[in-house]
């Protein structure tokens, strides 16, 4: 993660791309890492998604968020055929909009590291210019000398698929995906 000032364009976000804006000493990286992981609803009445679950980690491995989230608007399709969350589990959890509120604040400043960071940076409202960087697993290209490729010929990298090959972990059982065991 080690680099020069550098300013990401909006297409470094669009493709995945990991960065870093500028030079961090290495014994202090670990005070700007964060590592995250949300889950999300299939279909909000307004045909958009909202986060239901989030884990946050910092440099060091410590949780310093974990919790489900009560969305503000109409759920049609919760999605718990994928993570296994159920409507119930969500009632009088944090306030979506106080969640959202207090991951911006978190997030300042912070290098994200996590899967496919694209459905966080779009739903959780993160501002990516207020990011020092990003560094987003599914499209690292560091993974090929495991001789891990993207399915089919695809560009992304799948969490199983990495967890499985360079850690030996049977994770995201259908019905029980969620964002404490992706984080980690």
């Amino acid at each position: 993660l080690e680099g020069s000032c550098y300013t990401p364009s909006e297409e470094d976000f669009s493709q995945r791309r990991s960065f870093i804006r500028k030079k961090v000493d290495g014994n202090s990286i670990n005070d700007h890492i964060l590592f995250l992981d949300a889950e999300f609803t299939s279909q909000m009445a307004d045909k958009s998604k909202a986060p239901i679950s989030v884990t946050i980690l910092n440099g060091y491995g410590k949780v310093i968020v974990d919790t489900f989230i009560t969305p503000r608007h109409r759920i049609l399709k919760i999605g718990d055929q994928t993570h296994g969350i159920q409507e119930k589990q969500l009632r009088n959890q944090m306030d979506e909009y106080e969640m959202l509120k207090k991951i911006r604040q978190m997030c300042r400043g912070k290098i994200l590291i996590g899967h496919d960071l694209q459905m966080e940076l779009n739903h959780l409202c993160i501002e990516k210019y207020s990011l020092l960087g990003i560094r987003d697993l599914a499209g690292t290209k560091t993974f090929r000398k495991f001789e891990i490729y993207p399915k089919s010929g695809g560009q992304f990298y799948k969490l199983k698929t990495l967890a499985s090959v360079l850690l030996q972990k049977d994770i995201q059982q259908p019905g029980k995906h969620n964002s404490y065991e992706d984080v980690h």
